[in-house]
C-alpha cells in the first residue's frame, strides 16, 4: 500500500532512482569486480566465489548479505581516500560507458521538474558516490562499512540497502526532511526494488526483470524500456 504524500506539497518532492539496471546496464558490483581482476586486486577464485554468489541471489535462492560479505574482505584496511580514488577510477574505466541514454533524460527530467535526485542503490557505497557526484544528485542512499581511524571495517553500518532494506533507508533519509515515500517517484527493474516501488507515490519500471514486469503490468505502472547506451 502507498504512503500518503505529507501535507507540504501537492506534487512529488523527490525522484529515487536504483542504479544497477536502472541507470546502467548490468551491475556495478560486478563492474568494480572486474576491475579489481585486471589489477590484481582479487583472483580468480574471489572473482568466481562472487559470481557464483549473484547468481544464487538472482535467482533468489541466496540473500545480497553474502554477496557483501565476500566483496568486503578486499578492501577491509584501507583508507576511504585510497577507496574513492579506486571508485573514481573504476567510474571512468568502467562506469561511463555502462549508462543508459534514456535513464539520463529520466534524470533530467525529473530535475527539471524541480524535484530532488537521491540515488538508492545496493552497489558499492564509494562507487555509487562517484556516480552520484557525476549525476550531480541531491543525495546518495547506500549501505556501506563502518570506518575506524578513516579506515574500512568489516562490519556494515546497517540493513543492506536491498528490497525492505532499502525502504528503511529511504525511510531515515525522508524523515530527517519532513517526507515520506508517498512523496517520491521511484524508478527501479528488480523483483528487488518492488518493496520500495510499492509505497512511492509514483512507480516507473525500467526494462523490469520477469517478476517485476508482471506486477508493473497488473498494477498500471508506468515502464520504460531503455535500451541504447552511452557512447
Amino acid at each position: 500500500m502507498r504512503e500518503h504524500g505529507t501535507k507540504h506539497g501537492k506534487d512529488l518532492r523527490v525522484a529515487l532512482f536504483d542504479v544497477d539496471g536502472t541507470l546502467i546496464r548490468g551491475s556495478s558490483s560486478f563492474a568494480a569486480a572486474r576491475f579489481m581482476f585486471r589489477r590484481g586486486m582479487i583472483g580468480p577464485r574471489h572473482m568466481m566465489l562472487g559470481l557464483w554468489y549473484a547468481m544464487l541471489h538472482g535467482l533468489g535462492l541466496t540473500g545480497y548479505e553474502r554477496m557483501y560479505e565476500i566483496s568486503i574482505r578486499v578492501f577491509v584496511g584501507m583508507r576511504v581516500d585510497e577507496l574513492l580514488k579506486l571508485s573514481r577510477l573504476c567510474f571512468e574505466e568502467r562506469i561511463f560507458s555502462m549508462f543508459l541514454t534514456g535513464a539520463l533524460a529520466a534524470v533530467k527530467e525529473q530535475r527539471e521538474l524541480g524535484r530532488e535526485i537521491v540515488l538508492v542503490s545496493a552497489g558499492p557505497r564509494y562507487l555509487i558516490q562517484v556516480i552520484g557526484e557525476w549525476l550531480q544528485a541531491d543525495a546518495v542512499i547506500t549501505a556501506g562499512p563502518l570506518l575506524k581511524d578513516d579506515r574500512v571495517t568489516e562490519v556494515l553500518d546497517g540493513p543492506l540497502c536491498s528490497g525492505e532494506g532499502k525502504v528503511q533507508r529511504a525511510r531515515e533519509y525522508l524523515r530527517e526532511r519532513d517526507m515520506v515515500l508517498g512523496d517520491c517517484v521511484c524508478y527501479g527493474d528488480s523483483v528487488n526494488d518492488l518493496p520500495l516501488l510499492e509505497l512511492a507515490g509514483q512507480a516507473i519500471a525500467v526494462n523490469p526483470d520477469p517478476r517485476l514486469k508482471r506486477v508493473a503490468r497488473s498494477r498500471g505502472w508506468e515502464i520504460l524500456c531503455l535500451r541504447k547506451t552511452r557512447r
